[in-house]
This record gives C-alpha cells, sequence and structure tokens, in this order.
C-alpha cells in the first residue's frame, strides 16, 4: 500500500503546490502537485527520470523552479542508485500503476522526461515498454542500444524533444540515435544548444514549453472539430465531451481556450437542452411516457456527454414514478409479446421448410428467451410434438 510523507522540512514549497513522497513495496518517487488536488482532476502529467549525478529530489526541485504556462503534476521515481539499470524496469513499472492509480491526471496530456541517463531510461521505456507517454522530451542522452527500428515505428506517433549540446560527450553517438529517429518516423524535434553535458535550465523550458504548445494544438483540434460536426454520431459526442473537460478542469488549461470551449459546448448542447424543457413540461402535465421518450432521444444523441448524464438521472427518477412504472410494465409486456411472434413465425417456417432441426432450437430459444408469453406456449407444445417418435403404422 502507498503511504505519502509529506516533505514539510525537506523543501519548503509554495502555498499552490505540494511536495509529496510516496514508498511503496520496493519503489518510491515524489510527487508535487495542488495543493488542493483532488480524485478526478486533469492535470498535465511530467514523469521525470533523474540522471547519474542527481537523485530525484534534485530533478524535482529543478523542474519546479521552471516557468510553466499550464499547471502541471510532477513525478520523480527513485532509481536503485546512479542513473537506471534494468533492475529499475520493475520499480518504474510499480511507480507507473501507483501514480496511473491514485494521482490525479490527464492521460492525454503525458509528458516522459529524462536527462542524461534519465533520457535515454525514457527513450527505452517509450519504445520498448509501452509507457503511456503522449509527448516525450529528452536531454543530453543517446539512443539506447536496446531501442530498436521495430520499437520506434509502433510509438512513432509520440512526438519527441531531443536535446543534446554541442559539446557534450553525447553528441556524435546523438547524431547517429537521430537518423535512426528519422528513418523510422519518429516526429522528432532536435536541439543543439550551445552547452556541453548539463542540465541545463534553458533547454528545459525549450522544451517545457514545446510540449505545452502540443496540449494547445490537441485542444484546438478539439475545437475544430467541434465546429465542423454534423451534430449527431460519434463526431458529434467525441469533440463534445473533449471541450466539456476542458472547461469542467478550467485550471489546467489556457484561458482562452477555455473561454472558446465553454462557448462551443452551450452551443453543442442548445438542442438537448430545450428537449430538456420540453421533457420537464411532459412531466409537469403528467405525460410521464412522453417525457420518457424525449428523455431518451437526448440520451441516444448526446452519448457519453454530461448532457446525456443528465438526462438518464432524470428518467431514472421519472421511472421510479408509480405512475409511469405500470405504463412501462405494459410497454415492456407488449415487446416481448411481439418479439416472442416473430419467433414464432421462424419456427412456422422452419417446420413448412422441413428444417426440423432448427425449429427444435428456435422453440427452445423462444421459451427460454420469453417464457411468459402465449408464443412460448405454443413452442412448448409443439417442441413435445417434435419429440415424439414417428408412428411406424
Amino acid at each position: 500500500m502507498a503511504v505519502p510523507l509529506l516533505l514539510t522540512t525537506l523543501l519548503a514549497v509554495g502555498s499552490d503546490s505540494r511536495l509529496s513522497r510516496v514508498d511503496l513495496d520496493g519503489a518510491s518517487y515524489f510527487v508535487d502537485q495542488a495543493v488542493d488536488a483532488r480524485a478526478g482532476d486533469s492535470a498535465p502529467l511530467v514523469f521525470i527520470l533523474h540522471g547519474t549525478n542527481t537523485g530525484a529530489i534534485d530533478i524535482i526541485k529543478f523542474w519546479k523552479g521552471l516557468t510553466f504556462g499550464l499547471p502541471c503534476t510532477l513525478v520523480a521515481p527513485r532509481g536503485s542508485g546512479p542513473g537506471w539499470n534494468d533492475g529499475d524496469l520493475a520499480t518504474l513499472a510499480r511507480v507507473l500503476a501507483d501514480v496511473q492509480a491514485n494521482v490525479p491526471h490527464d492521460p492525454d496530456r503525458v509528458l516522459l522526461t529524462g536527462h542524461s541517463a534519465g533520457g535515454a531510461m525514457a527513450m527505452h521505456l517509450l519504445y520498448n515498454e509501452s509507457f503511456p507517454a503522449t509527448a516525450a522530451l529528452v536531454t543530453a542522452c543517446y539512443v539506447p542500444p536496446t531501442v530498436t527500428a521495430d520499437g520506434l515505428r509502433s510509438r512513432s506517433d509520440v512526438p519527441l524533444f531531443y536535446a543534446v549540446g554541442r559539446h557534450d560527450i553525447n553528441r556524435q553517438r546523438m547524431r547517429e540515435g537521430l537518423v535512426l529517429l528519422q528513418t523510422n518516423a519518429v516526429r522528432v524535434t532536435m536541439r543543439t544548444p550551445d552547452i556541453g553535458h548539463v542540465l541545463d535550465v534553458a533547454t528545459t523550458q525549450s522544451g517545457l514549453g514545446w510540449f505545452e504548445d502540443r496540449c494547445r494544438a490537441a485542444v484546438e483540434t478539439d475545437i475544430a472539430r467541434a465546429r465542423s460536426n454534423p451534430g449527431v454520431g460519434a463526431e458529434f459526442v467525441a469533440p463534445l465531451v473533449k471541450l466539456e473537460s476542458v472547461v469542467r478542469h478550467r485550471r489546467y488549461h489556457f484561458p482562452d481556450q477555455v473561454a472558446r470551449a465553454a462557448e462551443l459546448v452551450e452551443r453543442l448542447q442548445l438542442t438537448g437542452r430545450r428537449q430538456l424543457l420540453l421533457a420537464g413540461g411532459h412531466e409537469t402535465a403528467e405525460r410521464y411516457a412522453t417525457a420518457r421518450g424525449v428523455l431518451l432521444e437526448v440520451e441516444e444523441r448526446y452519448g457519453v456527454s454530461s448532457l446525456a448524464g443528465e438526462a438518464e438521472r432524470r428518467r431514472f427518477e421519472l421511472e421510479r414514478r408509480p405512475e409511469l412504472a405500470e405504463v412501462l410494465r405494459l410497454e415492456r409486456r407488449t415487446e416481448d409479446e411481439r418479439d416472442a411472434n416473430d419467433r414464432w413465425r421462424r419456427v412456422e417456417t422452419a417446420i413448412a421448410d422441413g428444417r426440423i432441426d432448427d425449429a427444435d432450437s428456435e422453440c427452445r430459444a423462444l421459451i427460454a428467451g420469453h417464457p411468459r408469453t402465449a408464443a412460448a406456449a405454443k413452442a412448448r407444445v409443439r417442441l413435445d410434438a417434435l419429440r415424439k417418435p414417428e408412428d411406424p403404422s
């Protein structure tokens, strides 16, 4: 079980964030998140791997010193020693599982980053271990030999920010790795600052800005899809749900995009809101079945969006009314009889065609699925007749 330990004496933190250490069975990590973070929050997540000459606490302090355009949750696992090795893979898997279960974040905005040995391990995690990153930022490292062309192609859709200084000891291996990345269609953004093998603020800040640009671009795509959607089906619901999340988690998005998303959500929900008002009018007039039908239309059109959830809750409340319960019971009985009669017609067709085995199967299915119907009673009689051996005389 994870045990969070608040590091009040280890690091002086601002009032807007909280740094904690989480100890697991054989693993631990540091996490920095908003003081009032709660379950269901949707902050971008930065998963940071330290280098050989830095530890987890050092790297998270370094990242906390950067300038963020978006509030992000920072996570820094602790390696078993300097750098990283194959023995740390199980540790990293445990940390990732705990973060996914217990640290609120947006799974569509996950930056995997590492410096030096941490950068090499980040590449290994991304291309060999299917780490669920939506972007990666690595500095002062080379592409490790464990990474294969197949692994690169399998995650080539994940954009990569790759920075190695012109005076870095890894600069030649970086050139070789860059060819491998580009050959296998990885969407790489390359930077070669005039520095050596150092953890550089300006370079990392540039990478953070690059990640935030990716986050902005994703929301812009959803806004464009919402503006051009046909008003029905998955192409309508998917961008609506995305924009609802932007509005709901506004503190973790750019203000101008929140404003435009809110405007679009209101427009896309307009027809559904009118239908909810219409359903309310029917309910007031005690036309409960009609009100229920309107609510079902809203649910069908708006899929998994919040408006569909609102319509579903109102329908459930409506269906608990005694006045509607009897109507629904009769509707279900009528529907059951209709389906049973359809199946009975298939029985008769099978018998007429001489397909006795099919008739037998249809009778059994009819009895099992619609046991209280008149058609089921006829199926039982027919099934008994089918079972009787023919008279040899």
